[in-house]
């Protein structure tokens, strides 16, 4: 909040990221409702440039099942944008859940520049 985001700079074959791993593990269960939120801007220069918000309900004993939030690639734009993302966890969530925000350039020449903020995860009602 205030004068303050999260920067990902991403250039050609680099994929920088933003990722809180193993939330509330332990106090979530399966099929729980999950609210992710965030605003977004940036640019992108040249081709593939993409930035993904990724959701993992991670098992207990290692590994995940992950979701991209929007279904596709986001785009970030000059002006912040706010994204809203509600889905429910995985059959095993032992580990708890991530969210990764994540730049990804593949194309020579490219660039992707992404702020963040305002983040937030809230699962069910609250919290």
């Amino acid at each position: 909040e205030g004068s303050w985001s999260g920067k990902l700079v991403a250039g050609t074959a680099q994929s920088p990221l933003i990722k809180q791993a193993n939330l509330v593990a332990g106090e979530i269960t399966a099929g729980e409702t999950v609210t992710i939120s965030f605003d977004m801007k940036g640019s992108l220069t040249g081709a593939g440039g993409v930035v993904f918000a990724e959701f993992f309900s991670e098992f207990a004993g290692g590994g995940a099942t992950n979701e991209i939030l929007s279904g596709g690639p986001l785009f970030p734009t000059t002006n912040w944008v706010n994204y809203s993302y509600t889905t429910t966890t995985g059959s095993d969530v032992g580990g708890g859940i991530t969210l990764q925000l994540k730049a990804a350039c593949g194309a020579d020449a490219c660039n992707v520049t992404a702020y963040f903020d305002n983040v937030s995860v809230t699962v069910g009602g609250g919290g």
